[in-house]
């Protein structure tokens, strides 16, 4: 990625963190500085994984192209496990634990989602994909 790609990205990321450290509550318990860690290491994988799939990524599941480097070397899904691990971080550091059972709904939905893009990456790449998704996870 270009530093201009990187720039992109992150001072977005950053002007976030300010908004949220001034804006949030207090890092005085293990529960807050866990979420933040948790939302902060998240958002940055998801961005990671983001710019990885680069010219593949759609809102509509379609096979323009298997992606296998980066994070996709391990995961098949990154965007949706990195966007739940930052979801679920907001959740702590906000304190805001009556949000898990949308959390779980979400991970459902992701996990519809998911196996409807792999059937079609499937139909589209066949045995290469097959081979793919028995080196990865999720």
């Amino acid at each position: 990625m270009t530093a201009r790609g990187w720039l992109v990205l992150l001072a977005p990321m950053a002007a976030a963190a300010v908004l949220v450290a001034a804006l949030g509550p207090p890092l005085d318990s293990w529960q807050a500085r866990a979420g933040l860690l948790l939302a902060t290491v998240g958002f940055l994988l998801l961005a990671w994984a983001r710019f990885a799939l680069g010219g593949a990524f759609s809102v509509a599941a379609r096979a323009t192209n298997l992606v296998t480097r980066g994070p996709y070397a391990r995961l098949r899904h990154p965007i949706y496990v990195f966007s739940w691990f930052a979801l679920f971080g907001l959740v702590l550091y906000f304190d805001v634990l009556l949000l898990l059972p949308i959390l779980a709904l979400i991970a459902a939905i992701q996990v519809v989602r998911a196996r409807r893009e792999e059937r079609i990456l499937e139909e589209r790449f066949g045995d290469e994909f097959r081979a793919h998704r028995q080196q990865t996870w999720f």
